[in-house]
């Protein structure tokens, strides 16, 4: 194994003997191994070990395991402890994304404050092929399915070649030292599911399963390449700067026999979701002035063109400071990032034991235009359906039992100074849709 770990190292020219390496030490078998082959093929490198403190007293061995083996070896040793459950409480993110973000922040910041040239992870085919499985059973474009890239900025993963069965046998072999995750073995992460019974079965099949999967992952690393040179040539000839905009002509679109794929990935790169791109693109024959929205750009659907521009510092600003949307008639859909609002007016009435929380009909004689879309407001009130008299908003919560995550995320829809609708929760009575209306507005949360 070291003999194709150097060869594996040379042919892609991952780093030089002269360079300082950086290298994020678990105290797991996948990365002794690592550091053992580093040090047998005479790398400079240094330890980084990071305790999450999500498992107790192993964590705690795991931290001492990768402080002794530094101290063995006269390896350079940096050591972090993260409060990561509560940093994923503030950031409202998982567990997982949580500890990814603190470690190759502080990976990174360790590596400008001590000049080394690489960081080096411990990834492996096996890791690979679970990601991929991961990002199909979500969801994923062909950026998802190479599995895990060997070089990406400063990171770099020279065990990818190998699976996990190569990687126990030359640590049994060599009988070196390890500590075990128990957290490894949980079926509650979807990583370990995937790993404990998802691909032994395809191993069933095949018992070559690993290494021709790693064949397609690298074929699809080239397809994807193939795929980038394709639309960095069409955007040179499709996309015109103009004006401070974009402009991208309507008839040469349609024209394109992958005119929507284009436009998704286009659109891709401005921030704007593949909602938006599946709507833009079905509102290439319909009327002028449609719009959608990303967090950094709005489109707008010109007589024969595309517009995209840049939102201003101001707008920006507003957004990030109150999430503050408008909406229009002619745009028919807004992106508000979270989810979608696409607005449909009618003469009919529907009933309201009907219509679904994601849904809300109002009276459209008495909106004022354009409407304001925000989170709500300490000071917001409404008349919800079905009641007489305002009620603050933040009694309406409690009333309705929402938890804070909830209160966080909910947004208001405002037509003047009134709330008309608390999104995906209750429309005011004063707005509610009677038999005396010359028209409706009926609102579809996407």
């Amino acid at each position: 194994m070291l003999a194709l770990f150097q060869e594996h190292i040379a042919q892609q020219k991952l780093f030089q003997k002269e360079e300082r390496i950086l290298l994020a030490f678990s105290a797991g078998i996948d990365s002794v191994v690592l550091a053992e082959l580093l040090l047998a093929s005479k790398f400079q490198i240094g330890i980084a070990h990071v305790n999450f403190q999500l498992r107790g007293k192993e964590s705690d061995e795991n931290e001492n395991f990768a402080k002794a083996f530094a101290a063995k070896h006269n390896l350079a040793f940096y050591s972090i402890r993260f409060d990561t459950e509560d940093f994923a409480a503030q950031e409202k993110i998982s567990i997982q994304m949580a500890a990814r973000k603190l470690r190759y922040d502080w990976f990174e910041s360790i590596r400008l404050q001590e000049h080394y040239d690489s960081i080096v992870t411990a990834h492996h085919l096996s890791d690979s092929i679970e990601t991929f499985f991961i990002n199909v059973s979500r969801g994923t474009g062909i950026a998802g399915l190479h599995g895990i890239s060997l070089h990406i900025n400063n990171i770099k993963r020279p065990l990818l070649p190998f699976t996990k069965k190569e990687i126990t046998a030359y640590a049994e072999k060599n009988k070196f030292a390890w500590q075990e995750d128990s957290s490894n073995q949980k079926d509650a992460y979807l990583r370990n599911h995937i790993r404990h019974h998802i691909i032994p079965e395809f191993e069933k099949i095949n018992p070559s399963f690993a290494n021709q999967m790693n064949e397609l992952l690298l074929e699809i690393s080239e397809v994807e390449k193939i795929k980038n040179i394709w639309l960095s040539d069409l955007k040179q000839i499709g996309l015109e700067k103009k004006d401070g905009h974009i402009r991208i002509s309507i008839d040469w679109l349609k024209s394109l026999s992958q005119g929507k794929y284009f436009l998704s990935q286009t659109l891709k790169s401005f921030g704007f979701s593949i909602t938006s791109s599946n709507d833009c693109w079905k509102a290439l024959d319909k009327q002028s002035g449609i719009q959608f929205f990303s967090a950094s750009h709005r489109l707008v659907k010109d007589r024969t063109h595309l517009l995209i521009e840049t939102l201003s510092e101001e707008q920006l600003a507003q957004q990030a400071a109150a999430t503050h949307f408008l909406w229009q008639p002619s745009q028919m859909v807004l992106d508000l990032g979270p989810f979608m609002i696409e607005g449909i007016e009618s003469t009919s009435v529907p009933a309201l034991d009907q219509l679904s929380s994601n849904q809300a009909c109002l009276n459209a004689d008495l909106l004022v235009f354009p409407l304001q879309i925000r989170k709500w407001q300490a000071a917001d009130s409404f008349q919800p359906l079905g009641m007489q008299g305002n009620k603050k908003l933040s009694d309406f919560f409690i009333d309705e039992k929402f938890s804070l995550i909830e209160k966080d995320n909910t947004f208001v829809m405002v037509s003047g100074t009134d709330i008309v609708w608390v999104i995906g929760h209750r429309i005011s009575e004063k707005y509610k849709v009677n038999h005396n209306c010359k028209s409706t507005y009926l609102f579809n949360i996407k």
